[in-house]
């Protein structure tokens, strides 16, 4: 009895790691035309990051400020508005401000009219990121662990006296609750990125653009700039090395053929 009920736990936990595995991958959809079904499936997974770079008269960085965490949360309940990161930095009159808050599209697009209205809008910027594949792997592997749980809980009832056995699926069960619990909240997690976007915003003001400005772009594209060098130099390497060692190899066969001829004529 005890063997039959340890073969059917292994057979449950195999049958559900492979059938993890073996499932289809989600068909990417990103590639379809403009307009199409199929590419708008592949809008419903994106998750969407926006920047926007805010410049308003000296003394009103704060106003802004104040104005849009208010803005989110009045918003809060309805639109899932949230500050995530929030500083203020005034000098003089002058000053710095930077928000980060994740809300619905709605919430975010009020808020960049608000930001609109109040100041300059100097850039903007937006970063996608396709869900379809993490969000579709989560929900396999959730169906899958829900399934193996309902496969245990039926061992469960038929192991009632093998206590070995009962002990066995009960520490199972127990783990495979732990795993649905931790997938239930990243798959929640994904879908909120999905349904709620990120929006940085960077507000100066007039006084402090023309010295600071230049440093700040400057730093933002140091990383591109510093990879591009470096990919630079790699690509002219690989040019550069094969010639270099044919040239070092001839440079040593000539010396060494005259050599050979001084002491000929030496000889």
């Amino acid at each position: 009895m005890r063997t039959w009920m340890t073969g059917l736990i292994g057979c449950a936990l195999s049958w559900s790691l492979a059938g993890c595995h073996s499932a289809d991958a989600p068909t990417r959809t990103a590639d379809a035309p403009p307009g199409s079904a199929a590419n708008a499936e592949a809008r419903r997974f994106m998750a969407y990051e926006r920047s926007i770079w805010v410049e308003v008269e000296p003394g009103e960085v704060r106003g802004l400020h104040e104005r849009v965490t208010t803005a989110c949360e009045s918003a809060a309940a309805a639109d899932e508005c949230v500050i995530l990161n929030a500083s203020l930095s005034e000098d003089d009159g002058s000053g710095s401000a930077s928000i980060q808050l994740r809300a619905a599209p709605e919430a975010v697009r009020r808020i960049s009219d608000l930001l609109a209205h109040e100041g300059t809008i100097e850039r903007k910027a937006l970063r996608a990121e396709d869900l379809a594949e993490p969000i579709g792997d989560a929900e396999r592997r959730l169906k899958m662990l829900q399934d193996y749980r309902t496969q245990l809980e039926q061992l469960r009832t038929q192991a009632t006296r093998e206590v070995d056995a009962l002990i066995r699926v009960t520490r199972e069960l127990s783990e495979v609750q732990s795993q649905i619990e931790a997938l239930s909240g990243q798959q929640a997690h994904l879908h909120k990125r999905v349904r709620t976007d990120v929006l940085n915003i960077h507000i100066g003001s007039v006084g402090t653009k023309s010295f600071w400005r230049p440093i700040a772009t400057a730093a933002e594209d140091f990383r591109h700039d510093f990879s591009s060098a470096v990919a630079s130099f790699i690509t002219a390497m690989a040019y550069v090395l094969p010639w270099a060692l044919f040239l070092a190899v001839a440079w040593w066969v000539v010396r060494r053929l005259r050599a050979r001829a001084r002491r000929k004529a030496q000889g």
